[in-house]
């Protein structure tokens, strides 16, 4: 019995030195790079429903069912 508990507190100190006295591990935002898409605000595959003022472009795939109650007004970019 005495054997496994000092097994065990080497396995344990062994798997908490490293974590401890390591250096910190820092995962920081990165820039997806977007490409083509940087400018549009609401890009989408369907449809897209206004439902306030958008600042930047907004797209949508040719395939989808349109925009709607989205004005020219409503939108800081090209529609």
């Amino acid at each position: 019995m005495k054997m496994m508990n000092r097994v065990f507190a080497v396995i344990v100190v062994l798997a908490l030195v490293p974590g401890i006295t390591g250096r910190p591990i820092a995962f920081a935002a990165t820039d997806p790079g977007l490409g083509a898409a940087v400018p549009f605000s609401i890009i989408a595959q369907t449809a897209i429903t206004g439902t306030g003022t958008v600042s930047g472009e907004v797209g949508l795939n040719s395939t989808g069912a349109g925009i709607s109650a989205l004005t020219a007004a409503m939108v800081g970019g090209a529609i």
